[in-house]
């Protein structure tokens, strides 16, 4: 994972064998790494993939070819695969791929001005 990409209250994933939550936020940044809840490395964790399940549990509404959550929209575009490609529009000609949890609460902090409120189980 880029620790530089992330930001106090990001989610990330454990990827231990079950001795560590799940999820977890990030409460703590460095130059050189992260840790989570206060006090497991960040080496423990791997960024968290945006699924249309964890979308519809923090309440994005699929409204054609988006995923809306108040004023805030990303584009969604079918792949081949059954994935969706997730894009944030922009002014210019290129647009920005979202990927994972931690992208998603950034452009939104970014674009919104506050946290977007999401929930991991």
């Amino acid at each position: 994972m880029i620790h530089h990409e992330l930001r106090i209250n990001n989610w990330v994933e454990s990827k231990g064998d079950g001795s560590t939550p799940k999820y977890g936020k990030v409460t703590q940044v460095y130059m050189d790494g992260f840790t989570v809840d206060y006090h497991y490395p960040g080496g423990w964790y791997s960024p968290v993939l945006i699924t249309p399940e964890i979308l519809e549990e923090n309440k994005f509404i699929k409204n054609g070819g988006y995923w809306e959550k108040g004023v805030f929209s990303v584009q969604r575009i079918p792949r081949e695969d059954g994935t969706e490609l997730l894009l944030v529009p922009n002014n210019y000609l290129a647009a920005i791929e979202l990927k994972h949890i931690h992208q998603l609460q950034n452009i939104y902090f970014f674009l919104v001005g506050s946290e977007l409120p999401i929930t991991l189980k």
